[in-house]
């Protein structure tokens, strides 16, 4: 099982990339939303394997689902904008399970996960991801991030998955 959090969400981006309400119609709405960021914890069967400040979580969802429309064929390499290393994460594809990797991880990574874990967190995620940003910051980013959703989440709703331990200190 697959979980996370996503702490509130903000932007680094100059105002004026932030101008149209629906980001693709704006030359640079691609950057701008590659910039929706926040506060972003990581757990593998109930394990923290990662937390980190100031999450690139627009760009994240959206490479996990392009990554998800290809079929999850190779194996998925998390490159942040932000970042100098590439790679700050990888699910090592294994023919029909995955394996988290990432070098600064938390120690005692959990067992392979099965295909449809990862399946189900991706669209979850993207999910949450889409309607977090629509509706904390105001923005459509469904030309990012598809108009499909697999469910429908509220407004009013925290999105941390409601299976994530809560996180000590």
């Amino acid at each position: 099982m697959l979980t996370y959090k996503i702490g509130p969400l903000e932007t680094n981006s100059p105002q004026d990339y932030l101008k149209e309400k629906e980001l693709h119609k704006h030359p640079m709405g691609i950057w701008a939303f590659r910039s929706f960021s926040g506060d972003f914890e990581f757990f593998i069967k109930r394990h923290l394997v990662l937390a980190e400040g100031g999450w690139n979580v627009g760009e994240l969802a959206m490479q996990l689902n392009d990554w998800l429309e290809t079929g999850l064929q190779t194996d998925f390499h998390y490159d942040c904008m932000d970042a100098e290393e590439k790679d700050l994460f990888t699910f090592i594809n294994h023919g029909g399970t995955f394996q988290f990797y990432a070098e600064w991880a938390a120690e005692g990574l959990p067992k392979p996960i099965a295909r449809q874990d990862l399946e189900e967190f991706i669209s979850v995620f993207r999910a949450d991801v889409k309607e977090r940003i629509e509706c904390e910051l105001g923005f459509n980013v469904s030309a990012y991030l598809g108009q499909y959703l697999p469910l429908k989440l509220s407004c009013v709703r925290f999105i941390a998955h409601a299976d994530a331990p809560q996180s000590s200190g």
